[in-house]
């Protein structure tokens, strides 16, 4: 393994251990919701992200690790390892079977899945980008999809997504607004018509080309889920 990623996998393993935090890899976002942009070839991202409210993947979601690999221009794959049993939050046995999709108290937590975002038209000065994604692949409960397109006006940009992230067939739209800081920093709001939170707030602060670390809140669309805060630190190289 190339010593960077070494350092890096490390470094993410020692701040799970001291936080406790809930981490998990999602597609590549300034928030939570997926925009279409995708990562460069050969680059990767180690994310290390805390929040109550299950969203986009393995709705049970509780202490993961994972990683994000651009492998071509534009393709992106992610892989996500949770570590450990999750918190039961879920009001009661049968509303969370269906929602999962299966019943953990018989089949066990699920441990592992993939994500994938495909951008099947770059940005140009004239028109936005668009890309598609699955989640929750190679998952014992419910696979899910989305649609964005983005595009970028100055240090502004706007995404427009449509997710049925469950695969229960309650899909929903969303809206990212992002705003780029001359340093680098990243201003996001975010809202969905539905799915488990319907308005996110955050900042996303860049200390170099590889170290980003965000915080923010995550505002729930019904009393079933809690509001919570969100944060997140990603590291970034090449091999």
């Amino acid at each position: 393994m190339d010593s960077r990623c070494y350092r890096a996998l490390v470094a993410l393993g020692v701040g799970l251990l001291g936080c406790g935090a809930q981490v998990w890899a999602s597609p590549t976002a300034p928030g939570v919701m997926p925009t279409p942009q995708t990562l460069s070839p050969r680059t990767f991202e180690l994310q290390l992200q805390s929040h109550g409210i299950q969203v986009l993947q393995a709705a049970e979601a509780w202490h993961q690790l994972g990683v994000q690999v651009g492998v071509t221009p534009d393709l992106e794959i992610g892989f996500d390892y949770r570590l450990g049993a999750p918190q039961d939050s879920y009001p009661n046995r049968v509303y969370r079977t269906e929602l999962l999709g299966y019943d953990p108290r018989r089949e066990g937590w699920e441990r592992s899945w993939m994500n994938l975002k495909y951008q099947i038209l770059r940005e140009t000065p004239r028109r936005p980008a668009v890309a598609v994604g699955l989640l929750s692949l190679n998952a014992r409960g419910n696979s899910g999809y989305y649609v964005v397109a983005g595009k970028h006006l100055g240090a502004w940009s706007l995404a427009l997504g449509y997710a049925d992230a469950y695969g229960d067939d309650d899909a929903f739209w969303y809206e990212v607004l992002t705003y780029t800081t001359d340093d680098g920093g990243r201003v996001v709001a975010e809202h969905c018509s539905g799915g488990r939170f319907s308005t996110n707030v955050a900042y996303e602060h860049r200390f170099n080309a590889r170290w980003r670390a965000a915080a923010g809140w995550m505002f729930a669309n019904n009393g079933l889920y809690d509001s919570e805060p969100l944060l997140r630190l990603t590291y970034t190289d090449g091999w």
